[in-house]
């Protein structure tokens, strides 16, 4: 059993420094077909609110696309609209060849060569949810954005207490490696990523951050929808959080 389900919705508030700017949301779905193979299809949608409108409006959509098996991406699209900058990216994953070909609005990119395996860089926020997580861990996971490759080294830094509107959550702080990854964290001196995650073994995102030259970005969460009803219990002044399913 994997540690998200198809029809799991998490959505999330977007702040900028302390300043709400948006929703995001992300979302599993499938199986469905894509080249003629069975896949999940992850969804990671950014919208930023009236007031962030007024000044830079956001509307990202990005979906992944992985054989059931979580062995390989097999098709990655990203239509980003922040501001003036506009792309709209697709990246089909050739597995005979054993390489990536991306293109954006149509212009062709050389194709990136590949392993036995690798992931779209949506999809291994998914993948990261199969490991174990042990604080001092560092683990690898192949990834892709079509453009180039890179074996992402991620790193268990701690656990941690973290409270949201939803309750109060045990977790493990995991930190991705930032190597090969370009745009404002390539220009941004000492940027990080960090995610948090439940310490159950739905490992579900609570809270990201990120770090960059224009400032500090959160994402919190606010809200779990999953068919397989996901519950959380918070006992008395110390965490604990248990996380049942109801199969009937």
């Amino acid at each position: 059993m994997y540690p998200f389900v198809s029809g799991e919705r998490l959505t999330y508030n977007l702040s900028w420094g302390a300043f709400s700017v948006g929703k995001v949301v992300i979302e599993v779905s499938g199986p469905i077909s894509v080249n003629e193979i069975p896949c999940y299809q992850f969804s990671f949608n950014v919208r930023s609110n009236k007031f962030t409108d007024t000044f830079y409006k956001v509307r990202d959509q990005i979906n992944g696309y992985v054989d059931l098996e979580l062995k390989r991406s097999i098709h990655y699209t990203k239509k980003q609209r922040e501001g003036n900058h506009k792309r709209d990216v697709i990246v089909d994953f050739d597995w005979k060849a054993k390489r990536a070909q991306y293109t954006n609005f149509g212009q062709v990119h050389e194709a990136v060569p590949l392993p036995e395996s690798a992931y779209d860089p949506l999809t291994i926020l998914f993948v990261a949810r199969l490991q174990s997580f042990e604080v001092g861990r560092l683990f690898t996971l192949p990834v892709t954005d079509g453009k180039q490759y890179i074996d992402s080294k991620v790193q268990v830094i701690k656990k941690e207490i973290i409270n949201t509107e939803l309750g109060t959550f045990n977790t493990y702080l995991l930190q991705p490696g930032l190597d090969g990854i370009g745009g404002v964290f390539k220009k941004s001196k000492n940027a990080s990523i960090r995610i948090w995650f439940t310490d159950d073994r739905y490992k579900i995102p609570i809270k990201f951050k990120s770090k960059v030259a224009i400032g500090s970005f959160r994402a919190v969460l606010v809200s779990i929808d999953r068919p397989d009803n996901y519950e959380r219990i918070v006992s008395g002044d110390t965490p604990i959080i248990s996380s049942e399913v109801n199969e009937g």
